[in-house]
């Protein structure tokens, strides 16, 4: 797989009020040349929305089944998933060619970074396949799994999209780059309502630090 592969269909999730963001991943995506499109996301806090969810996680929720139809209406191959608040690694484009060396074909899901709430298990070099992670930050997932993730997120409207794709992980093919290649800077959440600090993203093993990490 190539870097171009990786990103052909890639899409930048992005409430259209946050210009400061957007400014930020343009500066980011021309340094890394990723190629991208901003998605408006759907502001959960526009909603008549008294679920269960925060009215950002809903917006979340529904923007990315609006991204998973509009990816099978155009019979996309993959769809890459970016959030606006994400950061990347300075050797993010050797870290990344040196892991697709490595991605098996029949890749379900691949994770530039992620919150790992089950050791993930070496396969080699710094890819790892995950069976519990969350974040949804920088997430690519193949044609394969569009139709059966909507459903998901459609039928379980009590859950976080990242949850959700996190209890999908052990039924796929889902991998993780490690050390991480991208994650969330702090900044204010409109998901959150709230500001937010990510710091422990840019290293998300150390929850792991008592085990072997090989």
């Amino acid at each position: 797989m190539t870097k171009l592969d990786l990103f052909n269909n890639t899409h930048v999730i992005s409430l259209a009020h946050r210009l400061d963001r957007r400014s930020v991943i343009a500066k980011q995506f021309e340094l890394y040349q990723i190629p991208y499109s901003f998605f408006d996301a759907i502001n959960g806090h526009e909603l008549d929305y008294n679920g269960p969810l925060l009215k950002g996680e809903e917006g979340v929720r529904l923007s990315h089944i609006e991204l998973l139809n509009k990816s099978i209406k155009n019979n996309e191959k993959s769809l890459f998933i970016f959030e606006d608040d994400v950061e990347f690694s300075e050797s993010f484009n050797e870290d990344l060619h040196r892991a697709l060396n490595v991605v098996p074909d029949n890749f379900d899901m691949l994770y530039l970074g992620a919150s790992h709430h089950l050791k993930p298990e070496l396969v080699k070099d710094n890819l790892y396949k995950i069976s519990h992670s969350y974040t949804a930050h920088a997430l690519c997932i193949k044609s394969n799994l569009f139709a059966p993730l909507r459903d998901t997120i459609s039928n379980n409207k009590n859950l976080p999209v990242d949850v959700i794709y996190a209890l999908v992980q052990p039924q796929v093919n889902a991998f993780a780059i490690y050390p991480h290649l991208a994650w969330q800077f702090n900044s204010y959440s409109d998901i959150q309502n709230k500001f937010v600090d990510y710091e422990f993203l840019k290293k998300e093993f150390v929850r792991f630090e008592n085990q072997t990490i090989l």
